[in-house]
């Protein structure tokens, strides 16, 4: 077993970085005008390019009605080896919602420019420009939703750490804590439990250089775990109670990191392995988790314009009190700007 693994050594990046690219066609995706229901849609296919100026080619399902101010865009984050593909059968949970969702493939897979993924180093960025994209392209579109499974949950987090003010909640299926345990677990589940600790230590280092040496970049840096100490929106944690790759501790381990930073964060746990088809139960509450979310957002955007006219109704007063000859002016909008974010020092 030993010598076998000692053999192979040279092409243990492989499964990490460049697993077998999902291939399918435009058509797979289906009709660009369908209906869910009573909801009709329409696909948008896009591209845009990311920090790299690798291409990314993405869809946008968009309900017939949208109101992007009173509703929210889903993006959903496929896994190693996935595609955009993987997001289909989630149209019949999203749509009913009345929310929109987008779909794309990461740089290196499926449709999309690259060679090598990175397990979330360089995904993150490459969600960075379907944002970019859903808020140039969808005006006044503040409510954005991010589901992402094993690796799309591993950049999800990753992203979310970095910038939780910039999306309202999270939906992580089976993200990994870091790429060390991810490592470790692939070196059980692949080779055999029975081979000593000390040569799963050598496949780990080796498979560091190897994805360093070819992406240019030391991944393993990148710890979803230690994200998630800084996500405030809110999250919720998922996997698979058999789950032999990321590890039903390690994810409970994330949670635990994250757990009081937000008061609807959540942990669900169901049976099936890392691969398998998620449960209805799972499904149902993820579809209730999104539409709590939503709730709230919107509750604080109603509170927000109640504190506006609130201002502007004491500027007002202010103003007529000083001088009942002349019309209050308007609220200069850094003033406004100034209250909302701060409404406590600005009280008479």
């Amino acid at each position: 077993m030993a010598n076998m693994l000692l053999q192979n050594l040279d092409e243990l990046y492989k499964p990490f970085i460049r697993p077998a690219r999902k291939r399918y066609t435009v058509a797979e995706l289906g009709p660009d005008e369908f209906s869910i229901g009573a909801h009709r849609v329409r696909r948008n296919d896009f591209q845009v390019s990311n920090r790299r100026n690798l291409r990314i080619r993405g869809s946008l399902f968009k309900p017939e009605g949208f109101q992007p101010a009173t509703s929210a865009v889903v993006i959903y984050l496929h896994g190693n080896g996935g595609c955009r593909k993987d997001a289909l059968p989630l149209l019949h949970l999203v749509i009913p919602l009345g929310m929109s969702l987008v779909a794309f493939d990461f740089a290196g897979t499926g449709q999309s420019e690259g060679e090598f993924i990175t397990l979330g180093f360089n995904e993150r960025f490459d969600l960075e420009a379907i944002i970019d994209y859903v808020h140039k392209n969808i005006q006044g579109c503040s409510n954005i939703l991010l589901w992402g499974r094993s690796m799309g949950a591993a950049t999800s987090l990753l992203y979310a750490g970095e910038h939780s003010n910039k999306i309202k909640g999270v939906i992580a299926d089976s993200p990994f804590s870091c790429l060390t345990e991810l490592t470790l677990g692939w070196c059980r589940n692949k080779i055999s439990e029975l081979v000593p600790e000390f040569l799963f230590r050598i496949v780990i280092d080796e498979v560091r250089d190897q994805v360093r040496a070819r992406v240019g970049v030391d991944i393993f840096e990148k710890r979803p775990i230690e994200a998630a100490k800084n996500i405030t929106c809110p999250l919720l944690l998922a996997v698979a109670k058999d789950d032999q790759l990321t590890h039903p501790n390690k994810v409970r381990e994330i949670y635990e990191v994250a757990k009081n930073n937000n008061p609807l964060n959540k942990l669900c746990e169901f049976e099936g392995d890392h691969n398998s088809d998620r449960p209805d139960h799972y499904l149902k509450e993820a579809k209730e988790f999104l539409k709590l979310i939503l709730t709230q957002s919107l509750q604080k955007q109603l509170q927000q314009q109640q504190q506006l006219l609130q201002l502007q109704l004491q500027q007002a007063a202010k103003g007529y009190a000083g001088n009942k000859h002349q019309t209050p002016q308007r609220m200069n909008p850094r003033a406004v700007r100034n209250y909302l974010q701060n409404p406590e020092a600005n009280k008479t």
